[in-house]
């Protein structure tokens, strides 16, 4: 299990809440595994589709960016 924190709404506000929450695991499987070329990939087409992630000691965190 993924140390996983969502900021907002439980119903996401019209986001796709699960497939946000699939590409922060592939991007962590990619960090783990040391594949940082595909997790900047994962953190790229997240912060285009308005997602901002942030990592830290307690794991991973994302919040919508509003433009």
């Amino acid at each position: 299990v993924l140390d996983l924190q969502l900021n907002g709404s439980p119903s996401g506000g019209g986001l796709d809440v699960p497939m946000i929450e699939d590409k922060i695991a592939q991007r962590n499987a990619a960090r783990k595994s040391k594949d940082f070329k595909r997790s900047d990939q994962l953190r790229d087409e997240l912060l285009a589709m308005g997602i901002e992630i942030n990592d830290s000691s307690q794991g991973t965190t994302w919040t919508r960016v509003v433009k």
